[in-house]
């Protein structure tokens, strides 16, 4: 037997080995291609990195930002709402950094881990395709409002980025059962439950949405997996073991500050406070953000949902449910914020992804230059003209007359709506004669993705370059903290040099009715800061709201005003000041929302 053995394995050595087969060979040029991939990739890192980290400190912290960064800075208790998270991260920047970052210090954090994000549909490649993978990058890189919860000291997005990576990295160790995925997958999730109070949402949604998916979707040979992934207790106790790990690190600034663990179940009781709250931002406010700042991933990611339904598999079940359960909640609780949206608009990027891989299978497959090429020809000039025509409607010029549908008159913004339909269908019809109807549609819908990409990257240096901290970007309102703060800050600075010979020497009185963090933030830097609900007359610089004056006698004082807070709502805007604020953001003026001055002592 043994002989046999020997002359059968010498047969076999001397048997050329077989030509690879189809799948290696498709795998190989993959392989070659991988250069062009990381390139790509590397692009899209550098695109999200300018949006977020260009100009970081452009717009002044919000009153929720500002909590946030004087609790980090000062050591004191996070306040209700905030992300336990960031303000670990925080202490650890002030305390290498102090105040010299200023603004883009309290942001820094959230700015690298939402630059970061846009690498995670990498882990989903198998299941929405490569580049369907670097769309959703794409997505997740230019995506207003993404952009904006990243410059933002909010948590919101940042817990959403480390659940999407919780969830690839899953898919991962499903795929090839590495203790390391399985270990990134647990410092993800045990990053995700202190990322803030949307912590709980995401357990919920992605937790219903696995449900479904092991319920009806897995596989025997994933149902056997998970068994035995729960019978390796060594391998799940070092999993946990990790994530336990990251959290106590992180939670406590490398434990340096062991009072920060009683921020996790902060987590909890802000999460269900949100269903108490006032209810400062309504639905509409969501859904008008949505439309007008998101038609990339809201549009082209409802696409992606309608694709997965037609062939629902247990990573697009969990998206799906994800996202739509996200948006539920978020408009179900009274506090929400408009950063909630990025809990639903991360999965929905992925979504996004798998339909505009199908769209360039199907282009790739089925396309031909001559035929969607022609549509294009015709539909870039078609959108310029329409884009110039409305733009000058906006700033006052005429567009068309009234026309008339079921004899009632329409408004002449109505009216170029009705107009631009009807020239569309005719268009579209003439080419769906010639060519096909199946040209004229991928031609279609490649030409509005590619619209609404740009609209979303103009949308984005809007939203953080353009108008930072403008209440009329909807991102901002309806109460935005006005830059008119730094100027009156600058305004107690030259008092200060007048009064000591130093910029942050002299004694200051801020008597307002309640504590403002805004304004304690940025005077955190002063010597000698008075906080007193009645406005005093013993120091030579009084902060007080307007209308009141320092006790003293008259004249004792000159004042200057700052308002440090504007409000401005779309509502009663007609259609041509609703087209201006769409076009330009530039209707009508924000609002005082608060108004400060600032009473100086002249110098005798």
């Amino acid at each position: 037997m043994s002989k046999a053995s020997s002359m059968a394995k010498q047969a076999r050595a001397a048997t050329p080995p077989a030509p690879p087969p189809v799948e290696a060979a498709r795998a190989e040029v993959l392989r070659e291609g991988v250069t062009i991939e990381t390139l790509v990739y590397t692009a899209i890192v550098l695109l999200a990195a300018a949006l977020r980290l260009i100009n970081l400190s452009a717009a002044p912290l919000t009153i929720s930002e500002a909590s946030q960064a004087l609790a980090a800075f000062n050591g004191t208790p996070l306040p209700s709402g905030g992300s336990p998270l960031l303000y670990a991260l925080n202490q650890i920047v002030f305390g290498v950094t102090g105040s010299s970052l200023g603004d883009a210090g309290a942001r820094l954090a959230a700015a690298l881990i939402g630059t970061l994000a846009v690498l995670l549909p990498w882990l989903f490649h198998k299941s929405i395709g490569r580049l369907g993978a670097l769309a959703a990058s794409l997505a997740l890189a230019i995506s207003p409002t993404l952009v904006f919860a990243s410059r933002l000291l909010d948590g919101q997005f940042v817990g959403a980025t480390l659940a999407l990576a919780a969830l690839g990295f899953g898919l991962r160790y499903a795929e090839t059962q590495r203790q390391r995925d399985l270990n990134l997958a647990a410092i993800a999730i045990g990053l995700a439950l202190i990322g803030g109070p949307g912590a709980v949402t995401l357990l919920i949604v992605i937790g219903l949405g696995s449900i479904v998916a092991y319920r009806w979707l897995a596989s025997d040979e994933d149902r056997a997996r998970l068994t035995e992934l729960r019978q390796d207790t060594a391998v799940l106790r070092q999993a946990v073991i990790w994530g336990a790990a990251a959290l106590l690190l992180v939670m406590t600034s490398l434990l340096l500050n062991l009072g920060g663990l009683r921020g996790v179940p902060e987590v909890v009781s802000a999460w269900l406070a949100a269903w108490s709250a006032t209810d400062t931002i309504g639905p509409l406010q969501l859904f008008q953000v949505l439309l007008v700042y998101e038609p990339l991933i809201v549009w082209v990611g409802l696409a992606g949902l309608i694709v997965a339904l037609r062939h629902v598999t247990a990573t697009t079940a969990v998206l799906g449910v994800w996202s739509i359960g996200a948006l539920l909640i978020a408009l179900g609780q009274p506090g929400r914020q408009v950063t909630d949206l990025t809990l639903m608009l991360t999965p929905l990027a992925l979504l996004a992804g798998l339909a505009i891989q199908r769209l360039i299978d199907a282009l790739r497959d089925r396309g031909a230059w001559g035929f969607e090429g022609a549509v294009w020809l015709i539909a870039a000039p078609l959108i310029g003209y329409l884009a110039v025509t409305l733009s000058g409607y906006a700033t006052g010029h005429n567009l068309v007359g009234t026309a008339q549908l079921f004899g009632q008159s329409l408004s002449p913004l109505a009216s170029f709506a009705v107009l631009t339909t009807i020239l569309t269908l005719i268009v579209g019809g003439v080419f769906a004669l010639a060519m096909g109807l199946g040209a004229v549609l991928r031609a279609g819908a490649a030409t509005l993705v590619v619209v609404f990409a740009l609209t979303s990257i103009g949308n984005a240096w809007s939203v953080t370059q353009l108008r930072p901290g403008d209440p009329r970007e909807l991102h901002w309102g309806p109460i935005a903290s006005s830059s008119d703060v730094r100027p009156l800050i600058e305004a107690v600075e030259a008092a200060s040099w007048r009064t000591t010979g130093n910029r942050d020497q002299a004694p200051v009185t801020v008597a307002l009715p309640q504590f403002d963090p805004v304004l304690a933030w940025y005077l955190r830097g002063f010597k000698d800061i008075r906080y007193s609900a009645a406005s005093g007359g013993d120091t030579p610089i009084v902060i007080t709201p307007l209308g009141d004056e320092p006790l003293a006698s008259p004249g004792a004082y000159l004042g200057a005003k700052f308002v440090t807070r504007a409000t401005w709502s779309p509502a009663a805007l007609d259609d041509v000041a609703l087209l201006r604020w769409w076009v330009y953001r530039q209707a009508g003026d924000p609002l005082p929302a608060q108004t400060l001055v600032v009473w100086v002592k002249p110098i005798q």
